[in-house]
Parts: C-alpha cells; structure tokens; sequence
C-alpha cells in the first residue's frame, strides 16, 4: 500500500470580460426642435464602457469632424441644424457603434410679400378684405390696423376683413408681421385712403381752332364707381 504524495496547488484568477455596449439613443434637454442660438443638454440614454473607456461627441460625422466634448453629457449651443454622434472609445475594447441626433434650428420668420387689397376710395366702405403670401416658418400673423380701420376677421391668418369709419378725410394704415415660438418678423405696411386716387394726365388735343369741338378725357381712377371711372368731355371753343 502506497502513501499519499504532497498535494501541489495552482490559483486560477478569474478575469470578468470586458463589457462595451452603445447607448440606445440620446435625448436632448430642449427638444430636437429648438430656436437659434439655444443651449442644449444632451445626454447618453443606455451604454456601458469598462474602465478607462470614454464617451466622446463628435459633430460632423461619427468619429470625424470636431470633437464637442466627452462623458455621458455635454452642454451646446446650437445655431444651425446639426447633427451631433457620440460612442465610446477605450478602456479594453474598440469603438463602440456610434449613436446620433439631430437638432433642428427653428429662425423667427421673415418680413411678410406684399399686402394685397385696394388702397384708394375706400370711405365708409365695410367687409374689405386685405391678405399677403404665407411665410415659411410662420405659424400666425399679427395684423394692426390705424385709428377708424377696424379689422372685423381673420386676425392670426394670412387674410383679414375690415370696416372703414371715422370720417372720409384722412387715411392710414395696414400692417401685418408673421409670427412663430422663436419671434416674430419685421412690419410690412401698406398705405389706404379714403378719398379716390388722383387723376391721371388729361388727354387731348393741345392746339384748337375757334368754333371746333374737342374731346378730353382721363384714365379710371382708384376707389371711384366704375360708372365714373373715365371722365370724357367735349369741349367747344
């Protein structure tokens, strides 16, 4: 019968494996739609890195570009539509995918076209109706009116009805701006008046002779009945 030999030992260290997994997503503290010139935080939403990894910001591309910043949040201004990517890099193992938003920059809208609606005879007149173009960006329009030009519907739309009042000797005006969450445009105006537009040149023979007749007449006026629109005479000198 034999004895036991001495026993001979070995330590086994368990090594844990290295974990890099991609955020899911990013959010942004704003929203992806923000005005110009806003500051943004944005954040990681999911993602684990081991030791000695980071997570790095990139605009321009992913992995490419300007770096923003790194960690698991970074604070930006953002002036113009951007997309911003972020993965992690480091600490055991190669880049992780990359994950990406996009933040777009809402502007105040622009100066409104023309306004569109007569200008001249317009004395007592009611249900007149003025109107301009839509705006890109805009989500309402601002209508004002002056002193005796009442605006009777569709203050906040591209189109409005109004009442003329308060006497027929003077005008004033209409004036419109387009308006969204991040401003509003600069004024469009347009000048009315409650008396006709002045005539044109008259028409006619500069020269005559003693007992001829001759005939002298004006183009159509603005804001004058259609039935007196063109004045024509004829004369006996």
């Amino acid at each position: 019968m034999c004895n036991s030999t001495a026993c001979v030992s070995v330590t086994v260290n368990v090594i844990p494996p290295v974990i890099c997994e991609a955020p899911t997503s990013v959010n942004s503290s704003a929203g992806i739609t923000v005005c110009s010139g806003t500051s943004t935080t944005l954040s990681l939403v999911g993602g684990i890195l081991p030791t000695g990894g980071v997570w790095r910001w990139y605009k321009g591309g992913c992995g490419l570009g300007t770096v923003q910043g790194t960690g698991p949040s970074i604070q930006v201004n953002v002036c113009t539509t951007t997309s911003y990517y972020v993965r992690g890099e480091g600490g055991g193992c190669g880049p992780t995918s990359c994950v990406s938003v996009t933040i777009q920059v809402l502007n105040r809208p622009s100066l409104p076209g023309s306004i569109s609606g007569p200008t001249f005879g317009l004395c007592n007149l009611t249900g007149v109706s003025y109107s301009i173009l839509p705006v890109s960006g805009a989500t309402s329009y601002q209508w004002t009116t002056s002193p005796g030009i009442s605006i009777t519907s569709g203050q906040g739309s591209t189109g409005i009805t109004v009442s003329f009042g308060g006497g027929c000797t003077s005008g004033g005006t209409i004036s419109v701006r387009a308006v969204n969450s991040c401003g509003t445009s600069s004024t469009r105006c347009l000048s009315v008046s409650t008396v006709p537009s002045s005539p044109a040149s008259i028409s006619g023979p500069g020269g005559v002779c003693h007992n001829q007749i001759y005939a002298y007449s004006s183009q159509p006026v603005q804001g004058l009945h259609p039935i007196h629109g063109q004045f024509l005479r004829e004369l006996l000198f």
